[in-house]
């Protein structure tokens, strides 16, 4: 069966080297369907991957009613299986947290966020990357209901994990740089702009220590200086920094709903 996932990721990866996302979206609910079966009657790991992978799909391309479908049909197969208490099954409680985030509904981000936390916990402890990661959700989770103090503890909590890590210089430091993106909005909520500069100044460290091929989420770091120009009026650099977080965009997700958002806040500086 490794062999088998390890073949189904090299597929996926292939098709989503071309940026066609309507043929992954086919070669997902073609495995959905080969495998689908399978997620509440043995422990294959393609049939519950390929579910999560169709829910990462969707969430990426604003799709958050169908990605939420999906994250709740793989926590109910692991929970069916008997993997109610699995660093796994928290996983998917925390995509699940993500996307209802996404889809505006901030109290079910909230509840799945912490219970993402109270399984990593007694998983893997409150010193890890996954806890790390479910801290951010519910830190988002609550500065969309702009509880900024809530929002703001819980995000220098996840940094303190962060900066403890061995791994701290590589493998962590895109995350790293999410979470100091992510403080920074607090502050720009906040209107304390020059903290919102000082953490996006960190954010783009971060990420000047990874390739190009690890830069996932630095358009959320432009996204956030042009936001923090815009409120300062000047516009030049807003509409600068915001092309920047668009290329990001559309050099790994192609002109998705973010890069829409982004067109919408570059016609909003000329109006």
């Amino acid at each position: 069966m490794e062999k088998k996932l390890n073949e189904f990721y090299a597929e996926l990866d292939s098709w989503y080297a071309y940026q066609n996302f309507d043929a992954v979206e086919h070669f997902l609910l073609d495995e959905l369907r080969e495998h689908g079966n399978e997620c509440f009657t043995c422990h294959n790991p393609i049939a519950v991957t390929v579910l999560n992978e169709l829910g990462s799909l969707y969430r990426y391309l604003g799709r958050q009613k169908e990605a939420i479908e999906m994250f709740e049909a793989a926590a109910k197969a692991l929970e069916t299986r008997g993997r109610a208490n699995t660093e796994e099954f928290a996983s998917a409680v925390n995509n699940l947290s993500e996307v209802y985030r996404m889809d505006g509904q901030f109290e079910k981000a909230i509840i799945n966020a912490q219970r993402a936390l109270a399984i990593f916990e007694k998983c893997v402890g409150k010193k890890s990357y996954p806890y790390s990661s479910a801290l951010n959700n519910l830190g988002l989770a609550y500065l969309k209901k702009a509880e900024g103090e809530k929002a703001k503890d819980i995000f220098l909590e996840a940094i303190n994990i962060l900066e403890q890590s061995p791994s701290h210089v590589n493998y962590y430091m895109g995350d790293m740089a999410v979470t100091l993106c992510n403080l920074a909005a607090v502050y720009l909520m906040e209107n304390a702009l020059d903290k919102a500069k000082e953490y996006t100044d960190k954010a783009l460290a971060c990420f000047s220590h990874l390739s190009h091929g690890e830069m996932y989420h630095i358009s959320s770091v432009y996204n956030m200086i042009g936001d923090i120009y815009r409120m300062e009026q000047d516009n030049r650099n807003a509409l600068k920094a915001y092309k920047q977080a668009m290329e990001w965009i559309n050099r790994y997700y192609g002109k998705n709903f973010e890069y829409q958002k982004l067109e919408n806040k570059v016609k909003c500086l000329f109006e």
